[in-house]
């Protein structure tokens, strides 16, 4: 839930909506038909994000290949929404 005054919108490209905060800058959100039915948030845009627990790991097609992660969570080539994993 957003705060205050509502997120600025800007149609950053051809059917791509990013939301971001009017006076910082700060980017917020990311919406796509490519992912339907889904809002992207970022996390860095949260006050407490403690409270969140992941629910599996997305576009682990672009995972860079010195990092790794220690869970057993489901990993993803692409997002939730699409068929592929």
């Amino acid at each position: 839930m957003f705060e205050g005054e509502p997120p600025a919108r800007f149609a950053s490209s051809p059917d791509v909506v990013r939301q971001f905060c009017g006076y910082c800058g700060t980017p917020l959100s990311f919406q796509s038909p490519r992912w339907p039915g889904e809002i992207h948030l970022l996390l860095g845009s949260a006050d407490h994000f403690e409270g969140l627990k992941p629910m599996g790991h997305a576009f682990c097609e672009y995972q860079v290949p010195w990092f790794e992660v220690a869970d057993d969570l489901p990993r993803r080539r692409s997002s939730p929404s699409q068929s592929s994993t």
